[in-house]
């Protein structure tokens, strides 16, 4: 298990899903394995399989917090059935009502939806829950600049590099920075 983990960390999600697929086998509580799995068919551009592995997941334990928010967050970022998106997640939240990563997920999904003002008060909520996570904070500048509040996106993308931001999301960042100032 922590082999397999450790795999998944480093991106070797085919080597990792081998580890879990045998873990799945031997198991009699195979549903975290079966998440994990679809988490890693996800980041090998396999949406279908992992997306079916979710579905399945939540058809057993329809409160799974967890997997209701990565099935929803995953559907967002493809524009997938925003609507039902939209409802797992709030499902999630009333199972967890003060994850800052499910608000996120909520207002992203509003964000996406055209709900602006909500979307803005519901990153500012799970900004305040996880004021460090750089990923969040990015979003809230990403919708500050999509809705012209330029300043107010560029103040927000600083402060996501100030936060825990992998080097792809800082990479991101500041290619969106470079972007506005040569503007």
């Amino acid at each position: 298990f922590l082999i397999a983990n450790n795999y998944r960390g480093q991106n070797r999600c085919d080597k990792a899903i081998k580890i879990y697929d045998e873990l799945i086998k031997v198991s009699v509580n195979k549903d975290n394995f079966y998440y994990l799995k679809a988490i890693c068919l996800d980041k090998l551009n396999k949406w279908e399989d992992s997306k079916k592995i979710l579905v399945e997941l939540i058809s057993r334990k329809p409160n799974d917090a967890y997997v209701l928010n990565y099935l929803s967050y995953s559907m967002a970022i493809r524009n997938e059935d925003l609507i039902h998106a939209k409802r797992l997640i709030n499902k999630a939240l009333k199972v967890e009502k003060n994850n800052g990563f499910f608000l996120d997920t909520l207002g992203w999904i509003q964000f996406k939806l055209n709900d602006i003002d909500k979307a803005i008060i519901t990153i500012q909520q799970a900004i305040e829950l996880e004021p460090n996570n750089s990923e969040i904070i990015d979003h809230l500048g990403d919708i500050y600049y999509k809705t012209g509040r330029k300043k107010e996106a560029i103040y927000e993308w600083k402060r996501a590099l100030n936060g825990n931001a992998n080097n792809k999301l800082k990479k991101d960042i500041r290619s969106k920075l470079n972007e506005i100032i040569n503007d």
